[in-house]
């Protein structure tokens, strides 16, 4: 699996080269990877690359994987081990989308995580935990697909970010209304195709 998206995202620099020492190497649990279902992956700004699986985040810096799991102890951690979406923002902070887990965004300064989860009680909250897509716009703010649960956007403030104020501008389908999305399940794996125009930088 995750050598069939290896050869998905490098296609067009293989076709541009035309080179016939291009190289592969699977990577597999053998070498440290959390889970053999790889679901996404990225790279930041410092080389490393990162990879979601249905067991686990992993970090990968070309010879050895750090692993990031669930722990219900641990409230700087992950909240869940399905990772379904990846995206590195502006200010170098990576964005996790999870299965049941919400959103978290991870500060590798502080090597630690902040979680953003739906919370029924709150109408300013996420509007499901469970993520389909994450991207960043060309303002920087983070657009959030989700099953089920419609659209949502935050306004990225970087460090400024408080994790327990911020409020998640959110849009979802009801039938009958006009000038609204077409569906509640979002899914979408870059933000150059993601083209809602419904608000505007």
């Amino acid at each position: 699996m995750f050598r069939y998206l290896l050869l998905i995202g490098i296609f067009p620099i293989i076709i541009l080269a035309q080179s016939d020492n291009v190289q592969f190497d699977y990577i597999s649990v053998e070498d440290g990877l959390s889970y053999s279902f790889v679901t996404c992956f990225t790279h930041d700004s410092t080389g490393f690359i990162w990879i979601g699986t249905e067991n686990g985040l992993n970090r990968y810096d070309g010879y050895n994987f750090t692993t990031y799991k669930h722990n219900p102890y641990d409230t700087i951690g992950i909240s869940d081990n399905i990772i379904t979406a990846l995206c590195v923002d502006r200010f170098g902070f990576l964005w996790i989308g999870t299965g049941n887990g919400g959103l978290n965004r991870y500060d590798p300064k502080k090597n630690s995580f902040i979680r953003f989860k739906h919370n029924a009680g709150n109408p300013e909250c996420l509007s499901s935990n469970n993520i389909l897509s994450v991207c960043q716009d060309m303002c920087g703010d983070i657009w959030i697909g989700t099953d089920r649960g419609g659209l949502n956007i935050l306004q990225n403030h970087g460090d400024s970010l408080n994790q327990d104020s911020c409020s998640f501008i959110k849009y979802s389908y009801e039938p009958g209304m006009e000038n609204c999305i077409a569906g509640n399940s979002i899914n979408c794996k870059s933000s150059k195709t993601l083209g809602l125009k419904i608000r505007f930088c």
